[in-house]
């Protein structure tokens, strides 16, 4: 009996010993750590993460990955890295992917506005500003102010101004926005190896971003929708304009946009920091291909609102 439980200690050992081991060697892929990682592993759990970046490919990708731990091989903090980082994500990433520390991403979560909303005669104009790291009862309350706003007034047109809106978290967007939009897919991400996710739409829910609860499902009535648009808006508000291209009466109008129509994911680092990684590229519902270029408008016009306005107003006719 002894001999027979020592065997059954033994085994569990062994395992117990190979699955801390796995999760040692993996779990930082999924931001479990069973131990402070040094400065210089802190780095390399980085730069791991930067090999799904859409452009971490080619000897370019591998001298900037050397360079980065020639630069923290002597660094004695996590902050010490950060530049490091930093330089290897512009090439892993592109223009589009970032880096963020903890005191930066609660400098930006605390910007956060709500979406502004007004009646202007037969018209309805909505404002969706940035949504940079919102809490989940901000998202939610951002999506449903929009939503509740198309669901309950009375207009025969729709503005939606994307100008000065630099991104974020696309759900709440597009979820605010979805009683305009027809379920289906909306756009699909396309990765560095060509594989194809859609972006789908679904009885108030949506596979990308964040994902708010509306507090009411329902289509309003087709009316002619006006997307302004401007050399601001970019990242996620672009995609949000890409979904909004589904819309059959729809117009642009404004100057192109910021040129950052690209996907970006999300990696967190040990310290709390944030890696933004551009991991694929867009593909619009009519097969277009996007890759951080500008979206043009229909009208390009300094004029925008006013514009928009007069052609709801002739297109109701």
């Amino acid at each position: 009996m002894a001999k027979a439980l020592k065997v059954i200690l033994t085994v569990f050992i062994v395992f117990l010993v190979a699955a801390l081991g796995l999760l040692y060697v993996y779990g930082p892929n999924f931001n479990i750590y069973l131990f402070p990682p040094s400065p210089q592993k802190y780095t390399e759990q980085a730069l791991n993460k930067m090999n799904q970046g859409i452009f971490a490919t080619g000897d370019t990708w591998k001298s900037a990955k050397e360079q980065a731990f020639l630069s923290v091989k002597d660094a004695q903090s996590y902050e010490e890295c950060h530049d490091a980082i930093q330089e290897a994500l512009s090439v892993a990433g592109g223009k589009h992917a970032s880096f963020n520390t903890p005191s930066q991403i609660s400098d930006e979560s605390s910007k956060n506005t709500l979406p502004d909303i007004k009646q202007d005669g037969e018209i309805l104009y909505i404002k969706l500003p940035p949504l940079i790291y919102g809490e989940k009862d901000f998202l939610d309350q951002y999506a449903n102010t929009i939503n509740e706003t198309l669901l309950a007034q009375n207009y025969q047109g729709v503005i939606i101004d994307l100008q000065e809106n630099t991104g974020g978290d696309m759900g709440p967007m597009i979820l605010g926005l979805s009683s305009l939009l027809e379920d289906g897919t909306l756009l699909s991400f396309v990765d560095k190896f060509d594989n194809l996710t859609p972006v789908n739409l679904e009885n108030g829910n949506i596979n990308a971003g964040s994902n708010p609860r509306l507090k009411t499902l329902t289509k309003v009535k087709p009316v002619p929708v006006a997307v302004l648009i401007n050399e601001h808006t970019a990242s996620s508000a672009e995609i949000t304009a890409l979904a909004l291209k589904t819309i059959t009466k729809v117009k642009f109008f404004g100057t192109p946009s910021a040129s950052y129509t690209s996907v970006n994911s999300q990696f967190p680092l040990y310290d709390g920091s944030i890696i933004q990684l551009t991991t694929g590229k867009l593909k619009d519902a009519q097969g277009k291909i996007w890759l951080n270029e500008a979206i043009k408008p229909d009208l390009e016009t300094q004029n925008a609102y006013q514009d928009a306005k007069e052609w709801i107003l002739q297109a109701q006719h």
